[in-house]
């Protein structure tokens, strides 16, 4: 059995929700600032609960959960290729600030397809996990600014 476009989104979504975990967690290690050290490891709170959220969808159909897992794995392994690539700090964040907001743009997009199909389930999934996933943007973009501003001080002496 093939899985639906909306079964491959979500999908899609839990490897996005594992990649933003990574990167978080990345930071939260190195990110030589307590504070945005602080609001990476929220940020990788907060994507665990959904990759667990969106693991029980995806892996409830027999038929489809190697294909789908498959999947996730996928768009997991190439976002955070790039995003890991970097040992710095600031670069990381940007990566974390860059992944958060794709996936928070994929929320949208999900949603817009649910409704388009009429999947209740996944329409409000979807409602509940876009401002979440924009709250999560947000703060890895405010890690990213204090990350920054703490190098320009530290580049003018």
């Amino acid at each position: 059995m093939e899985p639906t476009r909306i079964q491959l989104r979500l999908a899609e979504g839990l490897g996005l929700s594992q990649a933003v975990r990574q990167a978080a967690d990345a930071l939260a290690a190195g990110a030589g600032d307590r504070k945005a050290a602080g609001r990476a490891r929220e940020i990788a709170a907060g994507a665990a609960v959904w990759q667990e959220r969106l693991n029980e969808r995806v892996v409830a159909e027999p038929a489809t959960r190697d294909r789908l897992t498959t999947h996730a794995r996928g768009v997991r392994d190439r976002a955070i290729r790039d995003a890991l690539a970097d040992d710095d700090p600031l670069t990381l964040a940007e990566q974390l600030a860059a992944l958060t907001h794709r996936e928070a743009a994929h929320w949208a997009v999900l949603r817009r397809l649910a409704k388009a199909v009429d999947d209740r389930a996944t329409l409000a999934l979807a409602r509940e996990a876009r401002p979440i996933a924009g709250a999560r943007a947000a703060s890895a973009l405010k890690a990213c600014r204090r990350l920054a501003k703490r190098e320009a001080r530290a580049a003018a002496g």
